[in-house]
């Protein structure tokens, strides 16, 4: 393909994602630099305990994390580098302190149950807990669809794996569709304030002294 066609071919898909973000009503809830999460409101369509003993009953009023793609591409391209996830969770850190600020100050806040979120573009699910985990997310793995066509997971990787060549086609090494998984993160309201609930710039201070843990 040549860099012309690649190139509209990348502009395309980042248009039919952000007419899927308007569709979905996913928006940034915060303009300040550095974070990378956006978000839409949603609720459960299930039944499940949290590890820190929350019940989340269908029907719950939950916010739905989408990562910032085109915040993504500020990173350094090498995925597998110490450098790159350690900004990374920075960042994350820095995020999720800017939505604990925004769910508190805005009407409707106080009563999510719970923040989810769910990703279809890694291979080694051990890289899901080593980021999502020390963040405060309990981790979901689903079984991953491969090149089963019949399944919307397929089709949900499929999507997943033209963003990465839209908006990170440099980080696209080593993956291969049939073998990208699917995981879902939760997280309480409750533990979202408890380990976020302090200004960005103090959590991510905490963060750094601690060694990169959030307590």
């Amino acid at each position: 393909m040549s860099e012309e066609l690649a190139r509209i071919g990348r502009m395309g898909i980042q248009g039919i994602d952000w007419i899927l973000r308007r569709y979905y009503g996913v928006y940034p809830f915060t303009d300040r630099e550095g974070c990378i999460l956006r978000l839409a409101w949603g609720r459960s369509r299930e039944e499940r305990q949290l590890s820190d003993g929350t019940r989340i009953q269908p029907g719950d009023p939950l916010v739905h994390l989408h990562l910032w793609n085109e915040r993504l591409r500020d990173l350094p391209q090498d995925r597998g580098s110490l450098g790159w996830g350690r900004q990374l969770m920075r960042m994350m850190v820095s995020s999720l302190s800017m939505l604990a600020a925004h769910l508190n100050e805005i009407e409707g806040g106080p009563s999510v149950v719970a923040l989810s979120g769910e990703s279809g573009l890694l291979t080694d699910l051990r890289a899901a807990k080593v980021v999502a985990i020390p963040l405060g997310f309990d981790v979901v793995l689903k079984e991953p669809p491969g090149l089963r066509v019949w399944r919307r997971a397929f089709w949900d990787n499929f999507y997943s794996y033209l963003l990465l060549w839209a908006f990170g086609p440099a980080s696209m090494r080593g993956k291969r569709l049939a073998s990208l998984n699917r995981v879902v993160i939760w997280m309480s309201r409750e533990r979202l304030f408890e380990r976020y609930g302090r200004g960005p710039s103090e959590v991510v201070a905490a963060w750094r002294t601690e060694g990169g843990a959030v307590a």
